[in-house]
């Protein structure tokens, strides 16, 4: 799944989503739109994912963050706990305020999909309920 913005512009949150399904996992993409008019519901919707166990991949303003001005960076959302946002593939810290990470997560200077950006896989079906094993039944692990 190659970058598919023009002119070397990186990758696109359609690129991502298309990459799961390639791979058998359903994700939706949500933003703030316009002006950044739905930040609120963005952040609802991430912050509901990643309470879920699902870690949304996410686009945030590199400059902001102590990276390249201008240029944005994919990154990974694993957890939200208190007032501190926990990424994977960080620009910097692997830790965020909250209020730092949603300034970054607003990503002004790119086109209005990727404002308040993230790629949320759906959640894994659940397999149908596997008998209990009893414990007399497993070997013993001295022998």
């Amino acid at each position: 799944h190659p970058p598919d913005v023009p002119f070397g512009g990186g990758t696109s949150a359609f690129r991502i989503r298309e990459a799961f399904a390639d791979h058998g996992v359903p994700a939706r993409i949500v933003h703030s739109g316009w002006f950044g008019i739905a930040a609120p519901r963005a952040w609802e919707h991430l912050a509901r994912a990643v309470a879920h166990g699902l870690p949304a991949v996410v686009c945030v303003d590199a400059g902001a963050l102590g990276g390249a001005a201008w240029h944005a960076h994919w990154c990974v959302v694993t957890g939200i706990t208190g007032d501190t946002v926990e990424i994977e593939n960080p620009v910097e810290a692997p830790r965020l305020p909250i209020a730092v990470f949603r300034g970054a997560w607003a990503c002004r200077h790119l086109p209005w999909p990727h404002h308040h950006c993230a790629v949320i896989p759906a959640a894994p079906e659940r397999p149908a309920a596997a008998p209990a094993i009893a414990l007399e039944t497993l070997p013993d692990p001295a022998t």
